[in-house]
């Protein structure tokens, strides 16, 4: 055991940071399955379902790469309809990229996924408990991926509270008032063509 007087602290505060972000990437996880969630839901004859619930057990990698799919690039999605004789309501929730946008969006991705899987399978080989200098040297390590691990978290946030301010506003009176416009100029239009 090195016997210097800060070591033990050191050592303390790598162990933290250590657990820290292995959280943070949890946290990351679940917002990735429950954004994947909400980005495609249908309802047919009164029962909702969800075309993205098999997120749930899958390694973080192919997490990663549902998600993006999943957010970014709704346009490519392929259509999972199917012939039905009752009416159909199908939300899609995505955000639009260009290529190089979606590009750059999916490489930031990529290297979450890569720290997190050195960070959770390759520690050991690369970690001296023992050294002070290994500690020292996995703090800084830890904290500028912490940094990436905090910027994702708050994407993440910013998406979900889009989409919640979204279902609100579906639920506001304004946006049935608005539908309900529509449908009347519709059948005005239909009415004048018959």
């Amino acid at each position: 055991m090195p016997d210097n007087d800060d070591y033990q602290e050191i050592l303390t505060a790598t162990l933290r940071k250590i657990g820290r972000n292995l959280l943070n990437y949890q946290i990351v996880e679940k917002q990735w399955k429950l954004q994947i969630k909400f980005s495609s839901i249908s309802s047919v004859g009164g029962v909702t379902k969800n075309s993205n619930s098999d997120s749930m057990k899958i390694p973080m990698g192919f997490l990663a790469d549902k998600h993006t799919k999943s957010i970014f690039n709704p346009a490519e999605k392929d259509s999972e309809y199917e012939e039905i004789d009752e009416i159909t309501i199908h939300s899609t929730f995505g955000i639009e990229k260009d290529k190089e946008s979606y590009k750059k969006r999916y490489d930031q991705v990529k290297v979450l996924v890569k720290e997190r899987n050195a960070l959770a399978h390759k520690l050991v080989d690369r970690f001296n408990h023992l050294d002070r200098e290994s500690c020292l040297n996995i703090c800084k390590q830890l904290d500028e991926e912490n940094e990436r691990i905090n910027a994702e978290i708050q994407y993440l946030n910013n998406i979900a509270n889009g989409f919640m301010e979204i279902c609100k506003f579906m639920q506001s009176d304004e946006f049935i008032d608005t539908v309900m416009k529509l449908i009347q100029e519709e059948d005005s239009i239909t009415l004048n063509k018959e």
